[in-house]
């Protein structure tokens, strides 16, 4: 699990507090080399649907690109926006929407 992946207010800029939790995604992906995973990207439900899943794919891109500046091998990576579809909590209080901001890690191949 990783935690803490953030970005700047409504961007798809990460914080760098972000980076150090992804470096530990870059050491995953450096000893597993034939590991390849799905990015998804995910976000309260404050805006529009078509925004937020814009702004979803954006962020699931922003990490796509960390890796890859990383040594990551692109071909090892997909993303996608699902922007307030998949909630995990409640957004009807800001504890619940902060949760749903989230980007998510699934192993697509290994």
């Amino acid at each position: 699990t990783l935690d803490n992946i953030e970005f700047e207010f409504d961007k798809a800029v990460l914080l760098p507090r972000s980076k150090m939790e992804l470096s530990k995604l870059v050491d995953i992906m450096t000893d597993y080399p034939h590991l390849g995973i799905m990015i998804g990207g995910h976000t309260d439900n404050i805006g529009s649907d078509e925004y937020n899943l814009k702004l979803s794919k954006e962020r699931a891109k922003s990490v796509v690109e960390y890796l890859v500046d990383r040594n990551v091998e692109p071909e090892r990576l997909k993303y996608e926006g699902y922007g307030s579809s998949k909630p995990i909590a409640s957004n009807s209080t800001d504890t619940g929407r902060a949760i749903n901001r989230r980007v998510t890690f699934t192993v697509i191949r290994n």
